[in-house]
């Protein structure tokens, strides 16, 4: 094992396939312990794979190897729950910001809200969230997220088209709601 930790720290790519797989059971138990969505899970695999791709001769000891890819995963998955637990902080704010200004009935709107948020996957949730309850543009978005403006408005988009097959037509706060945004966005407060 030592010599296959030393060929992997040493940048040998068989070598480092070798340890990750021998690891991907470890791996998952321990990222399964601290996230519960299966996306999560892998996504703080592959970001620790990268991680591990991109730092792997900082390892000093080859016999610390294993405990190096440990407490990179850990970190992710710690990542991946802060922005987990922000999310839904915010969603929460979004959810009372709806009961507070009347959008809905107060009887039917936070188990409405709650259940058209859920549906939604976690990027276009916190996607919607940035773009409309946080107020960044898609630029911003873009950059907070890393990723492509086209990417943004694409999901927004196809977000929004969700929440209108769930919701239908019948009501009104939707429209109200992106009408009055839209007017916050442009510097109007009527």
């Amino acid at each position: 094992m030592r010599e296959l930790n030393t060929k992997a720290i040493n940048g040998d790519r068989d070598a480092i396939n070798t340890v990750l797989i021998n690891m991907k059971d470890e791996m998952y138990k321990i990222a399964k312990s601290r996230l519960n969505s299966e996306d999560d899970i892998q996504d703080a695999i592959q970001d620790t794979i990268v991680s591990i791709l991109h730092n792997i001769k900082k390892v000093r000891k080859p016999e610390y190897l294993k405990t190096w890819i440990i407490r990179i995963l850990i970190n992710k998955c710690n990542d991946i729950y802060k922005k987990n637990k922000k999310e839904r902080e915010l969603q929460e704010k979004v959810i009372n910001d709806f009961n507070d200004n009347n959008y809905l009935e107060k009887s039917e709107s936070s188990i409405n809200l709650e259940n058209i948020l859920a549906s939604l996957k976690y990027k276009e949730r916190l996607t919607l969230s940035l773009y409309y309850a946080s107020d960044f543009s898609i630029r911003e978005i873009s950059r907070i997220l890393k990723e492509p403006q086209n990417t943004i408005k694409t999901r927004i988009k196809r977000s929004k088209e969700k929440i209108r097959k769930i919701i239908g037509d019948k009501y009104e706060w939707y429209r109200y709601f992106i009408k009055k945004t839209l007017q916050r966005r442009n510097g109007n407060t009527s």
